[in-house]
């Protein structure tokens, strides 16, 4: 039965296409599974680089903020009327958070000392004070923040419960955040820097990494698909090959061989297979031949057989035996007219 004769409940799908959807399917599960945890891997990696960023800036800044300074404005210094203040101990603290951004461009720093209440803190110096007042606290500007409290006693960075960076928000927008004690002159801990990367700047670095994260993996997959296309196709072809040879030899032309279109110097599976089906179908042609000849002389022993089953009958008939009578009493009387 070929596959033009198969009932209606049975559709015909190739081999090939079996085998490229088949292959296609398995593999993507598996790259899936594989650049899932390879993008949570490379993500994990950014933010802890990025928290590496946050140690190394404000390890090299606390160092260089004068404390002694710091708690003098505090003390002494006066807000002017934009909020913030014209001392100029202000801008020189101001200058060097200002270097700091400049060793490291992502970086926002400021300073700020403990208030007098359970996890209050005073800011009194923030750099976004020359960049952007509206995203900077104002001199002296008392807030609860139980983060930044951490920071007085020694270095804290914001972290969510899996201990991966975490994002924080606040009135001046979304960030991620470090910060440690500053000392004065007799090294005694006086108040604190922090430093923040805005959100848009990490999702930035996440974002490139996927992207380069993706598009490796596109570029895997398609190899990988070309490659599956590929093996499918060596494995497809002379199953088809064989297949329509099997068609025309079931129509009884026994011409025909499966032959290998690429000649190796290694044979396969499909070479003992090609030479085994042309054993067969020579095997078969000699075995269907001499069973024609069989048939023949068969049907000539038949037709002898029943000649002589005709003959049998004929001679049998009470017709047959009055002609042998007459034919006898014929063949007296020309003898005996012979006699005379």
């Amino acid at each position: 039965m070929t596959h033009n004769d198969r009932p209606d409940n049975k559709r015909f799908i190739s081999l090939r296409i079996k085998l490229l959807v088949g292959f296609t399917l398995l593999f993507s599960a598996v790259f899936g599974l594989i650049f899932y945890w390879i993008y949570r891997f490379t993500d994990t990696l950014t933010l802890t680089h990025i928290r590496d960023q946050l140690v190394n800036t404000i390890q090299g800044a606390a160092p260089g903020v004068d404390g002694d300074m710091l708690m003098a404005l505090a003390a002494e210094g006066q807000p002017n009327a934009a909020g913030f203040s014209d001392d100029p101990r202000y801008a020189a603290l101001l200058d060097w958070l200002q270097q700091v951004q400049r060793f490291e461009p992502a970086a926002w720093p400021y300073l700020y000392i403990k208030g007098s209440r359970p996890d209050e803190i005073i800011f009194v110096v923030d750099l976004w004070a020359r960049y952007n007042p509206e995203k900077a606290a104002p001199f002296m500007y008392a807030d609860t923040a139980e983060d930044l409290y951490l920071g007085l006693e020694g270095l804290y960075v914001v972290t969510d419960s899996s201990g991966k960076l975490a994002l924080t928000s606040d009135q001046w927008g979304e960030w991620v955040t470090a910060c440690m004690p500053v000392q004065n002159a007799a090294g005694e801990p006086v108040g604190a820097i922090g430093i923040d990367f805005e959100a848009s700047y990490v999702r930035q670095v996440r974002r490139a990494v996927s992207q380069r994260v993706t598009l490796a993996f596109l570029i895997t997959y398609a190899v990988l698909f070309g490659v599956v296309y590929f093996a499918t196709q060596t494995v497809a072809r002379p199953v088809e090959a064989l297949s329509q040879v099997a068609r025309r030899v079931g129509a009884g032309d026994y011409t025909q061989r499966f032959i290998r279109s690429l000649a190796s110097r290694y044979v396969d599976e499909f070479d003992v297979l090609a030479e085994t089906f042309n054993e067969m179908i020579a095997q078969v042609d000699q075995r269907e031949q001499s069973l024609r000849r069989e048939v023949a002389e068969l049907r000539i022993e038949i037709n002898e057989v029943k000649r002589q089953k005709n003959v049998e009958e004929v001679v049998d008939t009470e017709f047959f035996r009055e002609l042998q009578a007459k034919a006898q009493h014929l063949r007296q009387r020309s003898e005996s007219s012979s006699d005379s």
